[in-house]
């Protein structure tokens, strides 16, 4: 159903309802591994490029378009690309403003406004949303706060 649904959609991907799409997301191109959980929302009248393995919380909305701040060209809407690169993660209820492209293997925190493009491997919060920091050693040793990962025994292969 999802082939049917998207632009294109990969491998393994899951797709949890409701979901929301302006053009019935026939402007999505969704990678291999993907999550998005429920509710998303997507103003697709442009093109929305999710990379593989990335990973979307609950209540996210995705925006390719906008109006002009001017109020005598505000009935006018321009529409502008959104990418979100391989192993990315937006955070419940972030929004993701046109034009945007977020970094692979960022972190976008719960319930940002991304007004701007995020770079690669960082940690990106706020309202605008703007670099916390970057994915750096200690997110190889802790998974939350002062908890360690057990690497031994994980159970998959993306070490």
């Amino acid at each position: 159903m999802l082939k049917k649904i998207f632009a294109s959609v990969g491998e393994d991907c899951v797709i949890e309802t409701p979901f929301f799409a302006a053009y019935s997301g026939i402007n999505v191109h969704i990678g291999n591994s993907v999550y998005i959980n429920f509710n998303l929302s997507l103003v697709d009248d442009g093109k929305i490029t999710i990379g593989d393995n990335a990973l979307i919380g609950p209540n996210v909305t995705i925006i390719t378009t906008g109006h002009p701040v001017n109020p005598k060209l505000r009935g006018l809407l321009y529409v502008k690309d959104v990418n979100i690169g391989e192993r990315a993660w937006i955070g419940a209820g972030a929004i993701i403003l046109p034009g945007v492209t977020i970094g692979k293997n960022s972190v976008i925190g719960a319930g940002s406004v991304v007004t701007k493009d995020i770079p690669d491997n960082v940690v990106a919060v706020g309202n605008p949303c703007k670099v916390l920091r970057p994915i750096n050693e200690k997110d190889e040793e802790f998974f939350y706060k002062d908890e360690r990962i057990d690497w031994e025994n994980l159970d998959f292969v993306n070490k």
